[in-house]
């Protein structure tokens, strides 16, 4: 079976930070490179939680991402009971989680694809996408930035927000 984005887009708005909600299109295109990647496919109870694993390392990486560069918390430790449908699954993917290997996979495909700069804008445009010269309103424009890879109106608008946040991303990739 395969986990398509509408499949799971509720989970992801239900752990939405921005009030613009801006941050879907960042999860939607992540999950995007996981379908392309067979990453979202599962056979087994334990396929079935490696994806859920992914889901949460997506979730985390974005809340990372926002406390280090816009000191704005999100505990997105509290989701799996949304995911488990038994208490068998909730064993398993407590075994699961206990490792960085999602998030590793999920920077590795963002990097790949993106380089880090562009991981890092891609991250970025999602709260403060003012600082860009065309606003993002869909998906489709959140995809067209991405595409024109000009990132030169963020990147070199230096803060200390920036710096940290960019600094924390440089320590998984």
């Amino acid at each position: 079976m395969k986990l398509m984005w509408q499949d799971v887009n509720k989970f992801f708005a239900e752990k939405k930070i921005w009030v613009s909600g801006l941050e879907m299109y960042w999860y939607q295109y992540t999950w995007y490179l996981l379908e392309e990647a067979n990453l979202t496919i599962y056979n087994s109870l334990s396929e079935k939680l490696a994806v859920y694993n992914r889901m949460y390392a997506i979730v985390k990486i974005y809340a990372d991402f926002c406390e280090a560069a816009f000191d704005e918390y999100s505990d997105v430790d509290v989701y799996f009971e949304e995911l488990a449908d038994d208490r068998d699954e909730q064993n398993i993917y407590n075994d699961l989680i206990q490792d960085d290997d999602s998030m590793r996979t999920i920077f590795d495909i963002l990097k790949t694809k993106l380089g880090q700069e562009g991981v890092f804008y891609s991250l970025w445009i999602t709260n403060c996408s003012d600082d860009l010269n065309n606003p993002i309103d869909t998906y489709k424009d959140y995809i067209t930035a991405l595409n024109i890879k000009d990132y030169d109106d963020v990147l070199n608008n230096v803060s200390v927000d920036k710096l940290s946040s960019y600094e924390w991303l440089s320590d998984y990739m």
